[in-house]
């Protein structure tokens, strides 16, 4: 049985995605009500459905068992993924899972394709934000729903950021979501507080906010990422709104062959100090080019960021804002955390 829907949620209540299948809803519910604990038993069974479930890090794995296998075999692939998560992302964490979102749900799925186990989540019970709740179809040719991003509510919670929400089937979803005073939406009004905003599954939907009163970032930038069998190409726009100088700073991932300037008369600066980063002095149009060594597949998740840093003559209002991406998949949001005469901000990698 397929399974058609997607949780995200935090411990306050203030976020609640919820798919069409409410069968498994409810038992999704149901696990984060009563048995979100650390005295919680490792296997259990609702509604005809065995649930096995790994603690590590005070992150929850949980698979759902369909095919109802012995548990041992159920918790033997669970370690075996979480072996792959740390080995992969260099640790175990809500943070580096966060920051490693894309990379992750490369590593559950292909060892899904190995077992029975296809749903999966990944929750915090200390989480004081979002927690990440992820479950794939059954079918492997389709793959279903998966977040593709989230930012994250702060303490007192603040929309901070957008949520992309991805599917590969046309299905209708909808989101509730805290209307904070300080934040004003682009579209429709809340109702009591509330907002309803209608996802389709199939194409992305960006939700942009922004602070009363203008903010203009000092460097309009554009990054189209294209992804060939040996190499990843950032093919960048960058234009002044101010005068001054703008770098795009990338990691720089241990399996890099060569890293060049292929259009545009940008300069690399691949600081020695630092073999870790490379940073890219470009306005104007340009494309740089990460060449993978020889037998590395290459892969988004590499470039979990790119950085933005520029040094402007004339100061910018600071503040916080979203400048709004187009629908296709390869755009890139940016958002802009502070603008004064230096500064820097991140762009996502998606």
């Amino acid at each position: 049985m397929a399974i058609d829907n997607i949780t995200i949620f935090n411990l306050s209540g203030d976020v609640l995605y919820c798919g069409n299948d409410r069968k498994y809803f409810r038992c999704i519910d149901f696990y984060i009500k009563h048995l979100l604990t650390q005295y919680s038993p490792t296997v259990f069974v609702i509604d005809s459905v065995q649930y096995i479930r790994v603690i590590r890090n005070n992150l929850h794995f949980v698979s759902f068992d369909l095919i109802n296998q012995p548990p041992s075999i159920c918790i033997s692939h669970i370690f075996s993924i979480i072996t792959a998560i740390t080995d992969f992302c260099n640790g175990l964490s809500e943070t580096i899972i966060r920051n490693n979102l894309i990379r992750v749900s490369e590593v559950i799925e292909e060892m899904l394709d190995k077992t029975s186990i296809q749903p999966y989540q990944i929750v915090s019970p200390m989480s004081t934000d979002f927690s990440i709740t992820q479950i794939f179809k059954t079918n492997t040719e389709t793959r279903g729903v998966y977040v593709e991003h989230i930012e994250t509510l702060d303490s007192n919670g603040t929309i901070k950021g957008i949520i992309n929400v991805k599917s590969s089937e046309c299905l209708p979803l909808t989101m509730y979501l805290k209307y904070p005073d300080d934040v004003e939406f682009q579209g429709n009004n809340p109702i009591n507080g509330l907002i309803n905003v209608p996802l389709t599954f199939g194409s992305v939907r960006v939700l942009t906010y922004k602070l009363k009163g203008d903010i203009v970032a000092p460097f309009d930038v554009k990054i189209k990422i294209e992804k060939g069998n040996t190499y990843i190409k950032f093919n960048s726009i960058i234009k002044q709104r101010v005068i001054g100088k703008c770098w795009l700073v990338f990691n720089k991932p241990k399996y890099i062959e060569s890293v060049r300037v292929i259009d545009g008369e940008g300069q690399i600066e691949d600081n020695n100090q630092n073999k870790q980063k490379i940073k890219w002095n470009i306005i104007g149009n340009g494309i740089i080019k990460f060449n993978y060594k020889e037998g590395i597949q290459p892969l988004t998740s590499d470039f979990p960021f790119v950085c933005v840093e520029f040094e402007a003559e004339k100061t910018i209002v600071s503040g916080i804002s979203i400048i709004k991406m187009k629908l296709e998949r390869n755009d890139i949001p940016i958002y802009l955390k502070q603008a004064t005469k230096q500064g820097s901000w991140t762009i996502k990698i998606l």
